[in-house]
């Protein structure tokens, strides 16, 4: 049985959420989004199959 985070949580653990943030903001990415943020869609884009 499964114990302990997954290999995806363990990468995801280790971003610097906020140098992505504060890219995010550099470059408008966020500007007009209503649902899905590019950290949702960061997520989406780096979780396997």
């Amino acid at each position: 049985m499964h114990q302990g985070m997954l290999v995806f949580a363990q990468l995801m653990a280790h971003l610097p959420l906020s140098t992505f943030r504060r890219c995010v903001a550099a470059h408008c990415g966020d500007h007009k989004v209503q649902a899905f943020s590019c950290l949702d869609q960061f997520f989406a884009m780096a979780s396997p199959s």
